[in-house]
């Protein structure tokens, strides 16, 4: 705006207020072509919108803060790109869709990204999860749960009124306050008391998304269908919705929709089997379809799964594994079920809900002890799996088998979300109560385990990738499956050292295409800021007073922002041993066998072991002094039995592996060897 043009608006603008006539005044209604509110359903109330008296948003007066509920499933306002996919300031979670003409959308607080930077995205595609709650990741400034939505006229540009949006109902002449209410979608799960899950399956697996069913036209609202006789009686069955290309299915009796994924689709040669004689006894769908590794559609089903080439002559089917059938084979039996996080719903799931499995495998212990790994939705090769990436919960369950000896042996758990384990049917005493990103380096506890143990394993996910493991002994180790391993960057705690006592170290990072990164104690970095990189970091460990394991997880990516080792979090880990070793020296021999200290160390349990020694002798009336410095030549390889020379005292320290050093010990020492007597002969002065 022209200077002069400034000065004559503000001039009215004070005459009104001196005139007691200034008052925030209506202004039309308006939005931009083609774009709706990015969500499906409410009403939700509005709190923060153009012509509020305490509007905060101080450069974006036309955004909208809508209060929807943690985890709402937010969509596409329009057809678009993403073109932003990070934490950013007070935004927290954002994903910013340019559209046609330029316009650039803006969806704040996100708590979860469920697109990629640079995707194309349908309008009502769903793009992520909303958050902004004082427990979501990635809330930026937010202080409750919701939604910032807001359209600019290109990236960085004006902000564009909204306020005409369909949906947006005003209860105040100056769009301060009102409700807004997604747009329906028509038909979808109508008549059904589960709309809202048949709706969710819908939008998910329509045109642009990974599955993309061309549903067509619904044929009706939703219906009871038997499919023994094929006939529709209420109470029998699975509650449908046939479209033209396509069946919703919904297993009723059986599925809680707060606990399972409820409503999977069903289309082309997979439907004309399972409605055919050939697909009796497979019972509801538990997956989208998907192409597997050879190539053919697959879909899973409450008791066993579909293969086909593409037509109806080249659709088979087969069956799970069953527990027994595992374990003739020596492997674990784990059964996984999808887990989709609607509005209300609990966390964690339990595994008393009846809802089959979308998955069943026999899998194999590791060499190096007892652990599993399971993604269900954090890369794209896992979303073609069909699996819901708002979470799972598993039972894994197998026999303790691979130790070299039949002994007890100790075993350390560890779970990534959550989990509990029985041993034997009894459950261990130390589980982990906390669900939510606990990150893979938390313990839920230690047992004592032996050949032919019995495990039991309730697992939780709450979204996408984790992980399970036993940790037999130190002398085992522990041992993760993970992806193969990342050729592009390599981390180090501590230069890599095995063991350290002081939580102030550093951390090295090595990868020479990263630009950015992120760094963080869990594995699930979401609303850790990104920095510059640099391959040098001074780290501050979390505090403790016992000695336990620390780990550091670390993502990068490079100036394009594509992240590098497949998004994965490159991590190290270190032994963090605070406690000081402790020693018992002793005095032996005489003068005529020479002397020797017996020096027996003993540091904590878990501990990382004494590994040093120092032996100073001294005079009777002479203090220990100052504990000698780590580079010090008093400091020798620690063993159980040194020769000394005959003094009043010794004080000895002793060093563990994390340079913890223990208090001087004093050891009272036989005196210093007194010498033989010498004698003296005179001879007289003679003169000549």
């Amino acid at each position: 705006m022209p200077r002069r043009v400034r000065h004559v608006v503000y001039i009215i603008g004070v005459l009104a207020v001196l005139a007691g006539t200034w008052i925030a005044q209506p202004v039309a209604a308006s939005a931009p072509s083609g774009f709706s509110l990015p969500f499906v359903g409410g009403p939700y109330y509005i709190s923060q919108a153009p012509g509020c008296s305490a509007f905060s948003h101080k450069n974006v007066r036309e955004a909208l803060d809508i209060l929807t509920p943690s985890r709402t499933t937010i969509r596409a306002a329009a057809a678009g790109t993403v073109i932003f996919r990070a934490s950013s300031g007070a935004y927290g979670g954002l994903i910013k869709i340019r559209h046609a003409g330029g316009l650039v959308s803006y969806y704040g607080h996100l708590q979860r990204f469920d697109v990629a930077l640079g995707q194309a995205v349908s309008k009502g595609q769903a793009i992520g999860l909303s958050g902004g709650g004082s427990n979501d990741p990635m809330r930026g400034t937010s202080t409750g749960a919701h939604l910032h939505f807001e359209v600019r006229d290109r990236d960085g540009g004006r902000t564009l009124p909204i306020t005409g949006l369909t949906g947006l109902n005003w209860s105040s002449r100056t769009f301060c306050s009102g409700t807004a209410t997604g747009p329906r979608l028509a038909d979808v799960g109508e008549g059904s008391s589960r709309q809202i899950a048949f709706q969710e399956a819908f939008q998910r697996t329509g045109k642009g998304t990974t599955t993309d069913i061309n549903y067509g036209d619904p044929s009706g609202p939703v219906q009871w269908f038997n499919p023994a006789d094929g006939r529709s009686q209420v109470g029998l069955g699975y509650v449908v919705q046939r479209f033209a290309n396509a069946w919703l299915v919904h297993d009723e009796n059986v599925d809680n929709p707060r606990l399972s994924v409820p409503v999977y689709p069903v289309d082309g040669p997979i439907l004309q089997y399972w409605l055919s004689p050939a697909g009796v006894g497979l019972g509801a769908p538990t997956s989208n379809r998907f192409y597997n590794g050879a190539g053919q559609l697959e879909q899973h089903f409450r008791n066993g799964y579909v293969l086909s080439g593409g037509t109806l002559a080249t659709t088979t089917k087969g069956s799970w594994p069953t527990r027994q059938q595992c374990a003739n084979q020596g492997l674990w039996y784990m059964e996984v079920r999808n887990v989709l996080r609607l509005p209300g719903s609990s966390w964690p799931p339990s595994m008393t809900s009846s809802a089959g499995p979308s998955a069943v495998v026999c899998t194999t212990a590791n060499r190096d002890g007892y652990a599993f790994h399971f993604d269900a939705g954090l890369n794209p090769i896992h979303r073609n799996q069909g699996l819901w990436d708002d979470g799972w919960v598993a039972r894994v369950e197998g026999t303790i088998n691979r130790l070299p000896n039949d002994q007890r042996w100790r075993a350390f758990a560890f779970c990534d979300d959550g989990c509990r384990i029985k041993i034997d049917n009894i459950w261990s005493w130390f589980p982990l109560q906390s669900w939510r990103d606990q990150g893979a380096n938390v313990s839920i506890g230690r047992m004592v385990v032996q050949n032919g143990n019995r495990v039991e394993i309730d697992w939780y996910e709450n979204g996408g990738d984790a992980r399970v493991w036993m940790q037999l002994d130190r002398e085992l180790g522990m041992f993760e499956v993970l992806a193969p391993e990342c050729t592009e960057a390599h981390v180090s705690i501590a230069g890599g050292a095995a063991a350290i006592a002081s939580m102030d170290t550093t951390l090295t990072i090595s990868a020479t295409t990263a630009a950015e990164m992120r760094v963080g104690f869990l594995s699930d970095l979401t609303g850790i800021s990104w920095q510059p990189f640099t391959t040098s970091l001074a780290l501050q460990l979390p505090a403790t007073d016992v000695i336990t394991e620390r780990s550091v997880f670390v993502q990068l990516r490079n100036a394009e922002q594509q992240m590098l080792c497949g998004g994965s979090a490159v991590s190290d880990a270190v032994l963090v041993d605070p406690l000081a070793p402790t020693a018992s020296p002793t005095l032996m021999g005489d003068q005529e066998q020479g002397y020797t200290i017996v020096i027996n160390g003993s540091d904590q349990e878990d501990g990382s072991g004494v590994a040093w020694m120092a032996l100073i002798g001294a005079t009777a009336n002479e203090e220990a002094g100052d504990t000698p410095e780590a580079d010090s030549p008093f400091w020798q390889p620690y063993s159980t039995t040194v020769t000394v020379a005959p003094a009043d005292r010794y004080y000895v320290w002793v060093r563990d592996e994390a340079g913890n050093v223990s208090p001087s010990l004093l050891v009272v020492g036989p005196g210093p060897v007194t010498p033989p007597p010498s004698h003296s002969v005179y001879l007289p002065l003679v003169r000549r």
